[in-house]
């Protein structure tokens, strides 16, 4: 499912930042990588999902995603500008 949704999406994820809002195992984060995102960003609210998401992407030699620990309600991001 994870690899469908990011074969459609493709054209539109390709040199841009990408947010894994509710990132769970952190798949589509870090398949989000393998098509050109410039930068990933996961969060998820379950630090257990988050300890999950960082072992997968150390398994699968994805180190350039940024996990975060957060609520959506609360989120603050900013662009760096």
């Amino acid at each position: 499912m994870a690899a469908n949704i990011l074969f459609c999406a493709k054209a539109d994820l390709e040199n841009l930042v990408v947010g894994d809002f509710g990132c769970g195992t952190g798949m589509l984060g870090i398949g989000s990588t393998f098509i050109g995102s410039a930068q990933v960003i996961g969060i998820d609210i379950d630090k257990n999902a988050l300890d999950t998401a960082w072992l997968n992407s150390k398994k699968l030699e994805v180190l350039d995603i940024d996990f975060m620990l957060s609520d959506m309600t609360t989120l603050s991001l900013s662009s760096g500008t």
